[in-house]
């Protein structure tokens, strides 16, 4: 799905999809002028598993020395907005399954995997 550079707001909730993982996250800027959108990723989903990138949503505080973690400058033609009911529905299963976050390592190459196959798609159009 492809995203009008005019429609995305800072703070907006998006996904970036692959096959039947999407990796959602948040708009940090957008630089239409360029075509890309500064991406700060959150949770990465899959058919069996949720994946959570960022301690915020976990209820934790990052801080200077563990930040976030790497931020995503992607190109607007492969960012969707996500819908409320999607975003709620993950957010929700923090508490239904106890979700804790997962060690650093196990986040990157989690990360790292996604956008690796999600690039490679995208040269491939």
């Amino acid at each position: 799905m492809t995203t009008s550079k005019d429609s995305l707001l800072t703070g907006q909730i998006i996904y970036l999809a692959w096959a039947n993982d999407r990796l959602y996250a948040e708009v940090i800027q957008i630089q239409p002028e360029r075509g890309l959108g500064w991406l700060r990723p959150l949770v990465l989903v899959s058919l069996t598993d949720i994946l959570f990138l960022s301690p915020t949503l976990m209820g934790e505080t990052p801080t200077c020395l563990d930040p976030q973690g790497p931020d995503l400058i992607w190109p607007l033609r492969d960012i969707s907005p996500a819908l409320d009911t999607e975003v709620i529905t993950v957010l929700a299963s923090i508490h239904q399954t106890h979700q804790v976050l997962p060690d650093r390592s196990t986040q990157i190459e989690a990360l790292q995997q996604f956008i690796t196959r999600l690039w490679i798609n995208s040269l491939s159009d």
